[in-house]
């Protein structure tokens, strides 16, 4: 069960990351090329819901998973403890800056009209963008983490 609960938390971490790193070297290079409408339809389409059917319960199962590791397993190996804590610190990086940042700005994204794009889209992106990099950087640092956990045990 120690191995299966290892796998969910390092395959979760991964399509977490991989969708992360997917945005940002990707999908936020595309959008700052194109036209102010483009751009934010780009982000309407994509940056809303779809991302969420996958990402956030990949995120949230692989940190249950860890957590549950670290219920069972705390202590037996104190490197893959250490590393388990820092990847579900990684967990909660990319759940803080979804939640508190990125969500808020893409609802109020996707309620803009095509026509009517307010002043400013500009400011709204790059500050969008920045924090999506701390989101991915928290991601790559989870993945990272649970995999040398894994490693070492």
């Amino acid at each position: 069960m120690i191995e299966a609960l290892r796998f969910i938390n390092v395959l979760g971490a991964a399509i977490m990351a991989g969708g992360q790193l997917f945005v940002l070297m990707v999908v936020i290079p595309i959008k700052r090329q194109w036209d102010e409408r483009r751009s934010v339809e780009l982000h309407q389409a994509s940056l809303h819901t779809l991302p969420d059917r996958y990402l956030l319960p990949a995120g949230v199962i692989s940190g249950l998973a860890g957590l549950l590791w670290l219920v069972l397993e705390f202590g037996s190996d104190r490197w893959a403890t250490w590393l388990t804590l820092v990847g579900l610190l990684g967990i909660v990086g990319t759940a803080v800056t979804s939640q508190r940042f990125n969500k808020p700005t893409n609802r109020t994204i996707l309620g803009w009209s095509l026509d009517a794009i307010p002043p400013g889209y500009a400011e709204i992106r790059d500050r969008w963008d920045r924090v999506h990099t701390i989101r991915t950087a928290s991601g790559l640092l989870a993945l990272t983490a649970f995999l040398l956990a894994a490693v070492l045990e």
